[in-house]
């Protein structure tokens, strides 16, 4: 990003075509003036983010001191679902919806897990036997 200086009544020409000019400043807020042609769209940004679909970053979601032993614990051993289910037991009590997404996401591995094992010992079976609109292989 070029960011430059201009004063009041001061300006800037973009592509030859366009001009720029601060036409008043008042406190923290700056009015512009634009000469460009017809065809060229101008658009405030939000405006413009907005009907585009663009959405500022969300906040951050605060987190509670009572939180912070069981990130410590999911880190030190990301593989241990049990630990992020009683993480998620405590979202849920605390009516964040975080917890029913930690628990859903550790309900679908073990889905997954127990589709891998039923397909690994009858796959081959169901396959030749069951339409493929039946069965879907992972």
């Amino acid at each position: 990003m070029l960011v430059l200086r201009r004063k009041k009544n001061e300006g800037l020409v973009l592509n030859d075509n366009i001009t720029l000019t601060v036409v008043d400043i008042r406190g923290d807020q700056v009015r512009l003036g634009v000469v460009c042609p017809k065809e060229v769209p101008v658009h405030r940004q939000e405006l413009y983010d907005a009907s585009h679909g663009h959405r500022p970053p969300p906040e951050p979601r605060p987190l509670s001191p009572h939180e912070e032993p069981f990130l410590r614990a999911i880190a030190a051993d990301p593989a241990d679902e049990a630990t992020r289910l009683v993480y998620a037991d405590w979202l849920e009590e605390q009516g964040d919806p975080l917890g029913e997404f930690l628990r859903l996401q550790c309900q679908a591995k073990g889905l997954e897990r127990r589709e891998r094992e039923l397909w690994a010992q009858h796959g081959a079976a169901w396959a030749a036997s069951l339409p493929p609109a039946v069965w879907a292989g992972p």
